[in-house]
Parts: structure tokens; C-alpha cells; sequence
């Protein structure tokens, strides 16, 4: 990086120079100027990133400089430097389009603030030049077309022999291996970086890439995916693990693009691409989000279960507007896919929709409708576990705030935490429950919740608990071949025994006598 100091004074140039390289040690070069004129000479010759002014100098005033600058349409950041008596002059010049001003003497925190809002026009100086150049280069540059086209072609199979000329010799001659390159955060940086130009991303990704190929003497052959903006496919003839980690940080460096690459396990010949690519573009959304993980097809029906109880326990946090049981909710669910290691895209989005579900039926609204695909939903959380959280936990907060405002048009002010907690039983009785741990929940004491339930319910929370299980267990051995001990676990007892005893003291048989008596029942 390079900056240009234009003043008269040497000792307010050396403690300038100072001062920038304690606050921006990516400073590379220093030029200097004792004049306008002079400045304006080294301007245009060396095209330095930022401009260090002085107001009052010989020759050319920092007024002056400032007025042929703008003549000449020179987009650089400029800082004035100024003593207090000037500021009219300060006022001047930023009116002329400098960016910031520091009065003499020097405080480093001046220096410091002044020199990060430089920096930000530096940064967005160099993104804007890389995007006009890429504009050039992408309408100079129409040759490619037909290989675009026969790319696409062995996309989605309707390859021919007629194609085969336009194709690299390696890929005509050997076996190659098929590479998945699939791109996180391609929405983002497609929005942020590149003004939602899909054309202008993808031709600034194949030129990265045609460039890292040629610094490398990599054979590889490029293609677009037919099914996901965010993926691509490559071939190559030696696959090299080093080479495929170099890319990645190459796109993340230059693009600023969180990619992964998957490789197929067997070498093939070219008409066998499509059928590599499309195996692994199917398999692409239940990419593990866990480090080092293979994809995960299978869904466990204890993870399916646990999505269900999720579900509820968000509608119930919207009900009853306790924000501050979703964090930890949507914690224990990650945690329990993380045990299981199934946390993937698609069983996210599983999770996510179910939620929604639940929610819509309380608020008669979805929250982030446009999220209603897996894909969409993949570049929403970058296939990021922690990004995912902070969208689970965002979008619940906006439903309960969303239901907030209705209950409060429908005079629903005060909330009955009290029938939260019932209602809650109601559903989550498989889980370990306790007053003590409904109390942490719903942030109430057990003495008042105690108290509460007890006055509301005339019975007491622990009654309450197996109350519901034990009807519960009365269903299910009535209406399921589960065994009875499966039962008990499914109804929150750990030990039958102990279910026996309870069952037997609610309703006088024990559960498999009772499960006799049903079966008598419907038998005659």
C-alpha cells in the first residue's frame, strides 16, 4: 500500500509517517511532496491509495490541489492535515470530497479513526477496479462460448462424439476423477460483493480457477452444475488432496467464497461424468456439517422424534412468548443431531420446516417464506452449524415478538406462565421432568411454581407429571403392540418396576393386566 504525503514541514512529515505506520503497518511506501504541484506530479505518476494534505503550502495550496483533483476526477481517499486555525480551510476541503481531517499536533486516536475510514474507501477503491476489470474482461472475452455449451452438455448426459474436438486432450485420452465444488456462501457473496450479477460471479470464479490451473500446469476441466448456482464440477487426471486445499483458499482469499471440494472414488472415462455428477450433486444437501464427516442419507426415528418435540416446544414458546427457553431449545436439538451425527443440511430443513409449521398454525403467518426449499435454505445457513443456530434462534424470537402483537390487539396481556408449565407437561411428559427443572425452565421459583399450579390445578406439579404419563401409557397399551416395558420408557419411566407400581396404584392392575383386560374387551 502505498501513501503519499504532501506538506511543507519536514518534522510534521516524519511525525505523520510515524504516527500511519503504528496505526497501518500495511503501509508499504511512502511519497512526498513539499508542494502542490509537486503533489499533483506524483499523483499521477506513482497512483498512490491515499493522500496525506496539508492546506497551507508554496506554489499550490492544499485548496488548490484539491480543486484540479476533482477536475481530474481522481478517486482517492483524502485526509487534510490542519492546524486548529484553519478549520474554515478543513471545512473547505471536505466540502471538496476528503474524507477526514487530523489538527496539528497529532493525537493517535485522530489518526487512527481517520485512517479507518481511508481504509474502508481504499478496500472499496480496489473492489470496485477488480469489478471493472472482470466487466472488461467478460465482454472481451466470448470464445469460450462453445466449450460453455459442450460443458453444459456432459451436464446433464446429451454429450455426442461431434463435442469430443472441443474438449482437452487429457480429458480425451485417460480416465479422470470427478470433484464436486460446492460453494457455502455463494448467496451472500453474490449479493454483497457482486450486486446479484450470477453472470459476473460465475465468470469471476472460472477466471480464478483458470487462472490457479495455469499457475499450477493442473490438468482440470471446469463445468457448472445443472441443479445448484452454488455448485460446480470439475475433472482431473491426478488428483492431488494439497492441490484441491490451495484451491479452496484461493476462492476464499480472492472471492472471499467458503467452498469444500468432494472427490468421486473412481477414475472415469467421459461418458460416465454425468452419471458421477449427478450422484454427487444428489447427495450434496446431506453433506455432514460436522468436520471430517461423510454425508448422512439416513434419518434415525429418535431423530425424527426429536424434531417433533421441537416443533412443539416452538409453538408452545410462541404461545406463551418465553424467548428465553429458545436458545437453549435449539441448542439441545444441535446437540442431539451432533450425538447422533446427523446434522446435515436436509435434516436442518426437516427441523426448520416443522417449525414452521407449528409456528404458522399460532401466527397465521410463515416468517422467511422464501425459505421453503433446501436448497435456499442451504445458502441461508452457509452449511454452517453455528449459522444456523443464530437463523433457528432469530426467526423463533420474531415469531414470539410477531404473536406478542397479537395477543396484545386481542387484550391478551398477561401471561399465565402457570398454564405454560401445564401445557408443557402435556407434551414433553417422555422427557425427565421435575419441579425443579420446570422452574429453571420457565424462570419462576419451585416454591411459587408450587404454590401456583397447586392453586390453579388442585393438584400438585409431581401428581400432575404422572397423571398424564400414566394415561398416556393407558393409550398406548391399549392401542399398540409396543412391550410394556417399551411402553414405560416411551411414557418417561426409566425402570418398570417402578412404572408397575405407579400404574398399579392409579388404576388398580398392573399394565399388562390391563393390556389383558383391552384385549378381552375387544375380543368379545
Amino acid at each position: 500500500m502505498k501513501v503519499l504525503i504532501v506538506e511543507d514541514e519536514p518534522k510534521v512529515k516524519r511525525a505523520l509517517k510515524k504516527l500511519m505506520l503504528a496505526v497501518a503497518p500495511e503501509i508499504e511506501q511512502f511519497c512526498e511532496a513539499a508542494n502542490g504541484a509537486d503533489g499533483l506530479e506524483l499523483l499521477l505518476t506513482e497512483k498512490p491509495d491515499l493522500l496525506l494534505l496539508d492546506m497551507i503550502m508554496p506554489i499550490m495550496t492544499g485548496v488548490e490541489l484539491l480543486e484540479r483533483i476533482q477536475k481530474l476526477q481522481l478517486d482517492i481517499p483524502i485526509i487534510v492535515v490542519s492546524g486548529h486555525h484553519d478549520f474554515a480551510l478543513v471545512k473547505q476541503a471536505l466540502q471538496s470530497g476528503a474524507i477526514d481531517y487530523i489538527l496539528k499536533p497529532f493525537d493517535r486516536n485522530d489518526v487512527e479513526q481517520a485512517w479507518q475510514k481511508a481504509y474502508a474507501k481504499i478496500e472499496e477503491n480496489r473492489q470496485n477496479d477488480l469489478t471493472a476489470r472482470l466487466i472488461e474482461k467478460m465482454q472481451s472475452e466470448q470464445s469460450e462460448t462453445q466449450l460453455r455449451t459442450v460443458l453444459k452438455k456432459i451436464t446433464v448426459g446429451h454429450f455426442s462424439q461431434r463435442d469430443l474436438p472441443l474438449l482437452p486432450e487429457f480429458v480425451k485420452q485417460e480416465a479422470c476423477v470427478v470433484h464436486l465444488l460446492v460453494i457455502c456462501n455463494y448467496t451472500e457473496v453474490l449479493n454483497e460483493r457482486f450486486n446479484k450479477d450470477i453472470m459476473l460471479l460465475d465468470y469471476a470464479l472460472s477466471k480464478c480457477v483458470a487462472e490457479f490451473v495455469e499457475l499450477n500446469e493442473a490438468d482440470l476441466m471446469l463445468g457448472a452444475s445443472s441443479h445448484y448456482d452454488w455448485c460446480l464440477w470439475f475433472v482431473s487426471r491426478h488428483p492431488d488432496e494439497q492441490l484441491l486445499r490451495q484451491l479452496e483458499q484461493i476462492l476464499l482469499k480472492v472471492l472471499k467464497l467458503h467452498c469444500f471440494i468432494w472427490q468421486d472414488q473412481q477414475y472415469r472415462k467421459l461418458e460416465s461424468y454425468f452419471s458421477a455428477i449427478s450422484a454427487m450433486e444428489d447427495r450434496v444437501l446431506y453433506a455432514s456439517l460436522l468436520p471430517g464427516k461423510l454425508p448422512v442419507i439416513a434419518q434415525s426415528p429418535e431423530l425424527a422424534k426429536a424434531f417433533g418435540s421441537f416443533a412443539e416446544k416452538a409453538a408452545h414458546t410462541i404461545i406463551h412468548r418465553l424467548p428465553f427457553c429458545i436458545e437453549a431449545d435449539v441448542e439441545a436439538l444441535f446437540s442431539y443431531a451432533i450425538e447422533l451425527e446427523q446434522l446435515t443440511v436436509m435434516h436442518l430443513f426437516q427441523a426448520w420446516s416443522m417449525m414452521n409449521m407449528q409456528a404458522e398454525a399460532v401466527t397465521g403467518s410463515i416468517h422467511r417464506p422464501a425459505l421453503d426449499r433446501a436448497d435456499i435454505f442451504a445458502q441461508a445457513i452457509a452449511f454452517d452449524m453455528e449459522q444456523a443456530k443464530r437463523l433457528f434462534i432469530q426467526t423463533l424470537n420474531e415469531y414470539v415478538e410477531l404473536f406478542r402483537h397479537i395477543a396484545t390487539a386481542q387484550g391478551q396481556v398477561k401471561d399465565n406462565r402457570t398454564l405454560a408449565v401445564k401445557e408443557y407437561i402435556d407434551f414433553s411428559y417422555s422427557e425427565t421432568l421435575s419441579l425443579a427443572n420446570l422452574a429453571q425452565r420457565f424462570f419462576i421459583s419451585k416454591e411459587y411454581l408450587a404454590s401456583q399450579f397447586k392453586q390453579q390445578y388442585h393438584t400438585t406439579v409431581l401428581q400432575y407429571i404422572h397423571q398424564v404419563r400414566l394415561e398416556k401409557a393407558k393409550q398406548l397399551l391399549k392401542e399398540s403392540m409396543m412391550p410394556v416395558s417399551a411402553v414405560a420408557i416411551a411414557t418417561g419411566y426409566d425402570h418398570f418396576s417402578y412404572f408397575d407400581k405407579r400404574f398399579k396404584g392409579m388404576y388398580g392392575v398392573t399394565p399388562s393386566e390391563y393390556r389383558l383386560h383391552c384385549h378381552a374387551g375387544l375380543k368379545s
